[in-house]
This record gives C-alpha cells, structure tokens and sequence, in this order.
C-alpha cells in the first residue's frame, strides 16, 4: 500500500502521512490504520504512529491492553516485511 493521508493538527497545521497498512481487530471490534511520517528516529528506525479510524477520523488508542494488541500486530507486520 502507497496511499497518502493528510492529519491536520492540533495547532491546525496539515502534515501529510504513508499509509503502511490497515487491519480490523475482531477483539476489539475496530478498525486501525498504521501510518508514518516517513521520519526516523535516534535508533534509524522509521517512525511508526496507529490510531483507531472510525467515521474518517484518527482516534488515539488510550487502553493499554489494547495498545500492545496493536503493538504486537505492528511488530509482526514488519517483520515479515523484512524477511
């Protein structure tokens, strides 16, 4: 996927982002998007942001359990995306 998603900000600046992928979780009966800046961090790992998407908004994701669902998904995601 090479999809393109604009976020305006808090501070109403836009930022463009990569859309990487996509997934619906039947746990939590939601759909997630995963998405990059295209920035890298001090370990020159690509920055990686999810968000819940519902009704075309991002909402953030704020229950732990459910964010290392995410986490875990992410991870196995790039991983055999390395392979």
């Amino acid at each position: 996927m090479d999809d393109k998603m604009k976020i305006t900000l808090k501070d109403g600046k836009e930022e463009e982002y990569k859309v990487i992928f996509t997934f619906f979780s039947n746990e939590y009966n939601k759909n997630y998007i995963v998405y990059t800046d295209e920035t890298k961090n001090i370990n020159d790992e690509l920055n990686v942001y999810c968000s819940i998407y519902e009704n075309n908004k991002l909402i953030d994701i704020e229950d732990d359990k459910e964010y290392d669902m995410v986490s875990e998904v992410i991870d196995n995601y790039m991983e055999k995306s390395n392979e």
